[in-house]
């Protein structure tokens, strides 16, 4: 009876032709995963600088739209009277030129 040496699991260590750079490259494969997750959050933070910046801009758009549309409507309030004094003389004028 042939006597065999216990079942040893192959692995790096135990394997002549094995390449050795394993340990290496899963160290390197984490160090290009830890750069990409930064350069990935500090692109996500130069878009929402961008979009708070766009939002202070719209707000502001907002609040000039809204003053001068409160200007408008007094300048409309204003003139609603010399209107109706224009209409009125409109149809005596017209009355007149009819009779």
């Amino acid at each position: 009876m042939v006597k065999r040496p216990p079942f040893e699991p192959a692995t790096c260590a135990t394997k002549p032709d094995c390449n050795a750079m394993g340990p290496q490259m899963l160290n390197l494969v984490s160090l290009l995963d830890l750069v990409c997750w930064g350069v990935c959050f500090w692109w996500m933070y130069r878009i929402s600088q961008r979009q708070d910046s766009m939002l202070k801009e719209l707000h502001q758009q907002a609040r000039s739209i809204e003053e001068l549309s409160r200007k408008e409507h007094e300048i409309l309030k204003e003139l609603h009277p010399t209107v109706q004094k224009i209409e009125e003389s409109v149809d005596q004028v017209k009355e007149s030129a009819q009779g």
